[in-house]
């Protein structure tokens, strides 16, 4: 008797296109989520900095 194995090779090479989508769109997320609370913060902190050196009460700095 033969013993005869046969492998179900599956066509996989989509599952490397939708892996790396998937990567790159958790990156996208993440990165655009992160920057929008720093931007956020530190276009505050500058106007804060301005208002300092400026240090005049009739004058004050508005970011547009």
């Amino acid at each position: 008797m033969k013993n005869i194995t046969h492998f179900n090779i599956k066509k996989q090479s989509g599952q490397t296109l939708v892996e790396f989508v998937l990567l790159l769109a958790g990156i996208m997320i993440i990165s655009v989520s992160f920057l929008s609370q720093i931007n956020g913060y530190t276009a505050k902190r500058w106007e804060t900095i301005a208002n300092v050196i400026l240090d005049d009460p009739d004058q004050k700095l508005q970011v547009r």
